[in-house]
C-alpha cells in the first residue's frame, strides 16, 4: 500500500523512507544522492526531516536518461552544478544580474549568501519558482 491510498491527497512532505519509495530507490541510496546533490536537503518539520515531494520530482526529471550525455557545466556554475550564480540565472532567464539581486532582495526567490555580494541560488528553488510563476497572481480582497 502506497502514501496514495492512505491518503485523499498525496502528502507534500515524505520521510525519508517514503522519498526513497516515492522515487523507487533504496533509502541508502537516497542518502548518497542527497549528499551528492542530485537530491534535494530536507527540511525542518518540528523535529523530522521531511522531503517536498515537488522537490524531489523535480529533481528526478532533471537526472539524464541512460541515452543522453552529460550536460556541460558552465564556468559560473562549475563549483556547485546544483546552483546559480545570479549572473548565470540572468542568462538562463534573459534578464540582467542586477534584477536577480533584487528578486533575492525582495524574497521573491531564496538563496544563499556568503559574504557580501557572493550568493547562489539553488536549482530546486529556479525550477520551484518557474513552476509557479506561470500561475495567476490572486488580488487580495
Amino acid at each position: 500500500m502506497n502514501s496514495q491510498d492512505q491518503w485523499p491527497f498525496p502528502p507534500i512532505g515524505l520521510s525519508r523512507v517514503q522519498a526513497s519509495i516515492h522515487l523507487g530507490i533504496e533509502p541508502k541510496e537516497f542518502e548518497r544522492l542527497v549528499g551528492a546533490g542530485e537530491m534535494p536537503q530536507h527540511r525542518r518539520l518540528g523535529s523530522r526531516e521531511v522531503w517536498h515531494r515537488q522537490e524531489l520530482e523535480i529533481a528526478f526529471a532533471r537526472l539524464p536518461t541512460s541515452a543522453a550525455p552529460k550536460e556541460k557545466v558552465k564556468a559560473s556554475t562549475a563549483g556547485n552544478p546544483n546552483a546559480y550564480s545570479p549572473q548565470s540565472l540572468a542568462e538562463r532567464w534573459v534578464c540582467s544580474e542586477r534584477h536577480i539581486r533584487n528578486m533575492v532582495k525582495r524574497g521573491d526567490i531564496p538563496a544563499i549568501q556568503f559574504g557580501g555580494k557572493l550568493i547562489r541560488i539553488r536549482m530546486v528553488d529556479v525550477e520551484a519558482y518557474e513552476a509557479g510563476a506561470a500561475m495567476p497572481l490572486l488580488k487580495q480582497g
